[in-house]
């Protein structure tokens, strides 16, 4: 009877810590990378002309870079515990209802495992790994000094995009000491204008390659360098507005952000700046090949939303509001990459009753991902309760 017990006791708290453990990752953030991810295959997907949709390769970088902000998560509630007393006093960390050490071993061995079935996938994903490891471990000394918190966090999540573009472009990218850089097929890369119309773009074969040079990598990078400029802007953007509901847990811990040494009146404009900025890139025909006008009407409703929520210091609906903006913007490219996903009733038959018809329509690819992102943003949001 007492090893019954004790086999109980036993599974009752594994099943304890990890439901405390999933719930510190902060699933609904997981989009955020999981979102940056995607832009880096898709991109990647275009500038070598291949099947838009991720292979193997492609699926897996989705489920690590998912589960990656989660995995992280851990280690910065355990370095800001000091302002979560204040700011967030019932997260389970904060409570005592998750075990710090036993998580951020967990945590550990996680990120282990990521890193080592990325470097499987594509060695060079070392390079954003690494470079993402280190900036995490300077953000919360970043944190202390107004803006710079932000642009390191930005650059930190930026190498999301690259990681995904290494892995989407693993077979087409490889590196020597004798070649350096050179791409598979280069004798058909693509020329710019080529590039913004991936339908009529030569696919590259794996077979051959040649030296990358500094007109190829023009025309062949050309979807790729602003998307990067937009991922790092967008996040940005959102590490800014996160920081408004934890002013007062920041100022307490001495953490000089924006909020904290200008106020919130001279924030919430300073916000308006880099938003502004991926706005410009949407709506300009020149960067991505397509005015994303659709896509840049859907951030700025989602940003009233958020100003308003923010202004009468609602931070619980603020906080959805803000990733979901963030992970929209991101998605956004994906309209200028495929201009539509068309969808027709022989499609979706198999999905609806006989008696139901539905005519043939096109949808933004960007709009489209972006709708479905934010709706299981907002359903995995409802999980957690206004002071977590």
């Amino acid at each position: 009877m007492q090893k019954n017990t004790g086999k109980t006791n036993f599974g009752k708290e594994t099943g304890r810590f990890l439901f405390y453990y999933l719930r510190s990752m902060r699933l609904y953030y997981g989009f955020v990378t999981g979102a940056t991810v995607f832009l880096g295959l898709a991109a990647a997907s275009v500038c070598f002309s291949k099947d838009p949709l991720p292979d193997w390769r492609g699926m897996t970088a989705l489920i690590l870079g998912f589960l990656a902000w989660g995995a992280n998560q851990i280690f910065n509630d355990w370095g800001n515990l000091a302002e979560d007393r204040i700011n967030a006093p019932e997260r389970p960390m904060v409570t005592g209802k998750l075990a710090v050490y036993p998580a951020l071993a967990l945590s550990a061995a996680l990120t282990a495992g990521f890193g080592a079935v990325s470097l499987f996938l594509n060695w060079l994903t070392l390079l954003p790994l690494t470079l993402g490891v280190l900036l995490n471990l300077a953000y919360n000394w970043a944190k202390g000094v107004p803006v710079v918190g932000c642009a390191v966090y930005s650059l930190s999540i930026t190498q999301c995009v690259l990681f995904g573009f290494l892995i989407g472009a693993a077979d087409c990218i490889s590196v020597s000491c004798a070649d350096g850089i050179s791409l598979a097929g280069s004798q058909n890369i693509p020329t710019s204008a080529d590039v913004l119309s991936p339908a009529s773009s030569p696919a590259l074969s794996p077979a051959s390659a040649s030296a990358l040079s500094p007109a190829s990598a023009s025309a062949v990078f050309s979807p790729f360098i602003p998307a990067v400029l937009l991922v790092f802007l967008t996040h940005f953007t959102m590490c800014h507005f996160s920081y408004f509901k934890d002013c007062e847990g920041d100022a307490a811990a001495g953490k000089r952000t924006l909020q904290v040494v200008c106020g919130s009146r001279f924030s919430l404009w300073f916000g308006l700046l880099p938003l502004a900025a991926v706005w410009g890139m949407l709506a300009f025909p020149g960067v991505f090949a397509y005015s994303l006008w659709l896509e840049t009407a859907g951030s700025l409703w989602l940003t009233l939303c958020l100003y308003a929520a923010i202004l009468r210091e609602d931070y619980y609906s603020a906080t959805c509001l803000n990733c979901q903006n963030c992970v929209w913007l991101v998605l956004a490219p994906l309209s200028g990459f495929w201009p539509a996903v068309h969808l027709s009733a022989n499609q979706l038959s198999a999905f609806l009753p006989s008696a139901v018809s539905f005519p043939d329509v096109s949808l933004p690819a960007g709009s489209l991902a972006g709708l479905t992102a934010c709706v299981c943003i907002r359903v995995l949001y409802a999980w957690y309760g206004e002071k977590e």
